[in-house]
């Protein structure tokens, strides 16, 4: 079989690179995995849809965003 050699100069700078993006997306998995187990944890709530969305609406309409 045959071989090939590959020169990276920059290898090291690379392979961190792939390391920090590794741990930036295991990091956003865990912050969405907590949401999840909050939301979870908090149980039925007892607003229906139409009144999650007009209180969501309010608050990207209003002028704070609040």
């Amino acid at each position: 079989m045959a071989t090939m050699n590959v020169s990276l100069p920059y290898s090291s700078g690379y392979v961190r690179d792939l390391i920090r993006k590794h741990q930036e997306r295991d990091d956003k998995i865990a912050a969405m995995q907590r949401f999840v187990d909050e939301g979870l944890k908090s149980g039925i709530g007892s607003r229906s849809k139409d009144d999650l969305f007009g209180a969501a609406r309010a608050r990207v309409e209003s002028p704070r965003g609040n």
